[in-house]
């Protein structure tokens, strides 16, 4: 059965994506696997704890959010080595990566949706287990 844990706080700084990364961690220990989507467009940072980087072929949630790519290509396992032999995996949706945002597209969002606050208030990381 797939669970579903969302970690989310409107300020910054309050420790969402190491609480997030910790649990991911700890359910990946234990044999589970555990999808980690950092949903933070404005300001994304949870791919830095578990030392993603972005190669060229590399996908985001704002690559899917954006109409151009499915949500599954924008997976990438970064299971710590220290896991490597057991069941556990960790598999990272990043939010976004530096300058692969189309410009403008946040503020459009948010003036269509009548919304005028900033994008980092609604920040958080999800992560669902199964």
């Amino acid at each position: 059965m797939t669970r579903i844990l969302s970690v989310h706080s409107f300020r910054g700084g309050t420790g969402k994506s190491n609480l997030s990364a910790n649990l991911a961690a700890a359910f990946a220990a234990r044999g589970l696997r555990v999808g980690v989507f950092d949903t933070d467009l404005a300001s994304p940072g949870i791919h830095v704890l578990f030392g993603f980087t972005a190669g060229p072929e590399s996908h985001t949630l704002n690559d899917h959010i954006q109409g151009s790519i499915l949500i599954e290509k924008c997976s990438h396992d970064v299971t710590p080595a220290s896991m490597a032999g057991g069941k556990g995996r960790i598999f990272l949706v990043p939010a976004a990566m530096e300058g692969d945002r189309k410009p403008g597209c946040c503020g459009k969002a948010m003036k269509s949706s009548g919304s005028m606050t900033p994008c980092s208030a609604s920040a958080r990381a999800s992560a669902w287990i199964c």
